[in-house]
């Protein structure tokens, strides 16, 4: 069996082509080892050490990596994908999810979104899965087109320039009815240094692709942390120069309340705890009760301090050391009913909270809930005079 691989737009993915069908009918997005056990094919992809992410088309397998190395894990996908198709394991099991079951528009558009659809599927989706991913139709209304990215193009940098000048301006061309894409305009960019060189042409780039005067800005929403000592000070630094420049209000978000947003939204009667990796067996934590109600305030702990908090009662695990959590889980206790590893909180929930926060007062400043990684040196140091 020979298998081949491409690069992608995004440079956290490889799209993977093992020479035969992977799916006959759909695709399937599993963002999470949780999320895996409907595919055997990805339970054994997740079993190695820095995937985080895995898309099956027709006859590709696209995979997303954490913070490591391809050279260090490629050999060991290729060999899981292998042992999978030699061993005639099924790909998926049961049947597939039913497309579109998720859609949403006023019957009297139905003629629009059907011209939507046709475009997407004709003229989009065959050029996006050359690329490892996939886009498809979410919902209309009142002008705008909600589309949801799977795969390589989901968080790549790359994905907000493809929907704002290709999919955009096609679908203003076909579709006059349609105003704008899907109101949110933004960036990501993984790092782990050069923040400070990185986000001010970040910003400028958006702020000239959403074509808005810094002006004509209500509020700057920015997260504090806890993460990063370099990335919350250069983030809290930017918003607040804007903020001072504008003359508009700028508005503090903890990244754990920023991580848990989307959760309620989905299912507000469960708890929820969410952890981010604090290294050394520690996380910074947050413990939320029903309705997003802070139980617990953010703080560092270790991972057994953590897990103690959110025994109590069924509660859901999100983060990016929501997998530390779940694999120190006391056997004896009952599984969380979700274990999501999201990496990071998606931006347009930044910019949600950050819209209905009503405390415009409180001083953004980052909020650092452990010792710094770096001290100044005090050997040597010359007294002063």
């Amino acid at each position: 069996m020979f298998i081949q691989t491409e690069a992608t737009p995004n440079p956290a993915t490889l799209k993977f082509l093992p020479g035969r069908p992977v799916l006959a009918e759909g695709v399937l997005d599993i963002p999470s080892a949780a999320d895996a056990a409907k595919s055997p094919l990805a339970e054994r992809l997740f079993g190695v050490p820095g995937v985080a992410g895995v898309f099956l088309g027709s006859d590709f397998i696209t995979v997303t990596k954490s913070d490591t190395e391809w050279q260090h894990i490629k050999p060991a996908i290729l060999g899981a994908i292998m042992e999978h198709f030699m061993s005639g394991a099924p790909i998926v099991n049961g049947a597939m999810e039913a497309a579109g079951a998720d859609e949403f528009f006023d019957s009297e558009d139905a003629e629009t979104v059907a011209i939507i659809k046709e475009l997407i599927e004709t003229r989009v989706r065959p050029a996006v899965a050359n690329d490892g991913g996939d886009i498809t139709f979410r919902g209309f209304k009142d002008g705008v087109v909600f589309l949801h990215m799977k795969g390589s193009c989901s968080g790549c940098p790359s994905s907000t320039a493809t929907l704002k000048h290709g999919i955009q301006n096609l679908l203003r061309h076909f579709v006059p009815d349609t105003a704008r894409g899907d109101g949110v305009t933004s960036r990501s960019l993984p790092m782990a240094r050069g923040h400070a060189e990185a986000l001010v042409p970040l910003i400028a780039t958006v702020m000239s692709e959403a074509n808005v005067a810094f002006a004509e800005l209500d509020r700057i929403a920015v997260t504090v942390g806890p993460g990063s000592f370099t990335g919350l000070r250069v983030g809290v630094a930017a918003a607040r120069g804007i903020a001072l420049a504008t003359g508009k209000p700028a508005v503090g978000l903890t990244t754990l309340t920023a991580l848990a947003g989307p959760f309620f939204e989905a299912d507000e009667t469960r708890p929820l705890l969410a952890v981010i990796d604090a290294r050394h067996g520690r996380v910074y934590m947050q413990l939320f009760g029903p309705g997003g109600r802070s139980l617990v305030a953010p703080r560092i702990a270790l991972v057994r301090d953590a897990i103690r908090a959110a025994i109590a009662s069924p509660t859901r695990i999100v983060g990016n050391a929501a997998k530390l959590i779940e694999d120190a889980w006391p056997d004896n206790e009952q599984r969380p009913p979700l274990v999501s590893a999201v990496r990071a909180p998606d931006i347009a929930w930044v910019a949600r909270l950050g819209a209905a926060a009503d405390d415009l007062t409180a001083p953004v400043k980052p909020l650092y809930l452990g010792d710094a990684d770096a001290h100044p040196q005090e050997a040597g140091i010359l007294p002063r005079r």
